[in-house]
């Protein structure tokens, strides 16, 4: 049996590669995309039931939907037109 001559593009697999970002990450510089901040940003929350395995068979909102900031309540009523599959 041949073995394979090994290709520039796997060169590096089993080797230690050293990582360029090290440096920023132990000094605390490395920016992450969670830490991004935008004009007009928007937050969101997703609320689960406190239960393991439960089922939210309903849910008041008018008091999130009343809190001044807040842009839109989304409930699965409405993510299921838009994801059908609720896999999460």
């Amino acid at each position: 049996m041949k073995r394979a001559t090994q290709s520039a593009e796997t060169s590096q697999i089993g080797r230690s590669v050293p990582r360029l970002e090290s440096w920023l990450k132990v000094t605390g510089r490395a920016e992450y995309v969670h830490n991004l901040r935008l004009p007009g940003m928007l937050y969101g929350k997703i609320f689960r039931s406190t239960i393991a395995h439960g089922r939210i068979r309903r849910i008041d909102t008018s008091a999130a939907r009343a809190m001044a900031g807040v842009h839109s309540v989304v409930t699965a009523a409405e993510v299921k037109t838009v994801v059908p599959d609720p896999y999460y």
